[in-house]
């Protein structure tokens, strides 16, 4: 199988409702603002992971491993910070805060996601 026959997985953590309808008003207020920007469509999300994969079956038993070792964490929303350089754009984004122990949790998931999806990933895609 070619690199292009990779297909992209993107995990995600995605907020209660009420905090994701918080959020989009957050993105509603930075539209008036500001106009549109890139992102500011996108639901509201926490990346844990993103690569190509050729084996769909060997990601979802990987990420069924992930889920059934983690909790749903609770995490407060802690002002802004920017995300300098994002990798895949190469351009600077607004995101939500978390206080220092919630980012350590956190940190804690995303890594239980690359160290479990990681050696499934296509590398070269």
């Amino acid at each position: 199988m070619e690199a292009s026959q990779a297909i992209p997985v993107f995990l995600a953590l995605v907020p209660d409702d009420s905090t994701a309808e918080r959020i989009w008003q957050y993105k509603h207020r930075v539209r008036e603002l500001v106009g549109d920007q890139l992102y500011l469509d996108h639901p509201p999300h926490l990346t844990c992971f993103l690569a190509c994969f050729r084996e769909v079956s060997m990601v979802i038993e990987a990420t069924r491993r992930v889920v059934n070792n983690i909790s749903t964490p609770t995490i407060a929303l802690n002002g802004w910070h920017t995300f300098f350089a994002d990798p895949l754009t190469g351009l600077h984004t607004l995101v939500l805060n978390f206080g220092a122990s919630d980012r350590d949790r956190l940190r804690q998931i995303q890594t239980q996601c690359v160290e479990t999806l990681g050696p499934c990933r296509d590398g070269a895609a």
